[in-house]
């Protein structure tokens, strides 16, 4: 295969654009912590009840700060990555203690809530795809999912489906309380 290389001795100054685009994003960074100090505690679980009062909701919380690994694959600073993970974590053990979220992923909904919550994780592979942790997780909560993970039932094999619209880390859901 031939390869072509091409060399440039003439510069110019960066476009407007990308200009404004590094402005905003210098001002975002510095604007996610402010975020974060007012809405979570010293620990990262949110300024909010002691208690969780129904079914919905988990997802929410991770909605909070789902683009902020987005955000920072696409310039956002090292430490508000850092922040992201650290928030999801808090999340997660928020809501665990509220009974929603179990064994790190949550406990009983629908399919399109648990896609709203884990948008968040699925841009942490995006951000840094090497994280061990985050494909044991992957993994992890995969097999709840294929038939590899026995208090997550979630999978009928002989009929090929997910045994329920309502289904996570717990297995299927089949009363529902809405």
């Amino acid at each position: 295969m031939q390869r072509t290389v091409i060399h440039s001795q003439a510069t110019c100054p960066p476009p407007a654009w990308a200009l404004a685009q590094r402005h905003l994003i210098d001002k975002m960074n510095a604007a996610a912590p402010v975020y974060q100090e007012r809405y979570t505690r010293s620990d990262g679980t949110f300024v909010w009840r002691q208690e969780w009062p129904g079914f919905d909701g988990s997802d929410d919380g991770y909605e909070s700060y789902h683009n902020w690994p987005l955000f920072y694959t696409l310039g956002g600073s090292a430490d508000l990555h850092e922040r992201s993970r650290t928030l999801w974590e808090a999340v997660t053990a928020q809501f665990t203690g509220y009974g929603q979220v179990w064994r790190e992923f949550d406990a009983n909904y629908d399919w399109m809530h648990h896609g709203e919550s884990s948008i968040y994780f699925y841009y942490f592979g995006l951000a840094d795809p090497a994280r061990l942790r985050d494909r044991a997780r992957t993994l992890r909560f995969a097999g709840f999912y294929m038939g590899e993970d026995d208090e997550a039932a979630n999978w009928d094999a002989e009929h090929r489906m997910i045994r329920s619209p309502s289904n996570g880390s717990r297995g299927p859901r089949f009363e529902y309380y809405w």
